[in-house]
């Protein structure tokens, strides 16, 4: 159940601090210029190119990847910018948001339920009734 609370906590800060990036930040349009990866892993990450307020190009390699590219290089994707935090960058959709946080929020309490049922049953005792021989 330990566990499973801190995990749940840590999907929930998670949460707070993605909620505190989309109020912040100011939102764009990008597009995905390529695709990285590293020599390891299977996961693409989407490598984004847009245009600050200001005039200033930047260019950020997403914090969400998948093991199939979920954009194709050219597409336009809305950007959130954190102006007071540069490596905040994020593409905006609810995916590439949300995914992460929701995924452990809901394995935490996953895993607390479970501890709750083995305490609760652990605190009822043995079942009453007939012994199998």
């Amino acid at each position: 159940m330990v566990v499973g609370v801190a995990i749940a906590g840590g999907g929930a800060s998670w949460a707070a601090s993605t909620a505190a990036l989309v109020r912040r930040a100011t939102v764009g349009t990008g597009t995905v210029i390529e695709f990285s990866r590293t020599p390891f892993e299977s996961v693409y990450y989407p490598v984004v190119r847009y245009r600050l307020p200001s005039g200033k190009v930047r260019v950020f390699r997403n914090g969400a990847g998948g093991s199939s590219r979920g954009y194709a290089v050219g597409a336009e994707v809305q950007v959130l910018h954190d102006p007071e935090h540069r490596t905040a960058d994020r593409i905006r959709s609810f995916g590439d948001l949300w995914g992460g946080p929701v995924a452990l929020l809901g394995l935490g309490i996953m895993f607390a339920a479970m501890g709750l049922g083995f305490l609760a049953a652990e605190r009822r005792g043995p079942p009453t009734g007939e012994r199998l021989a």
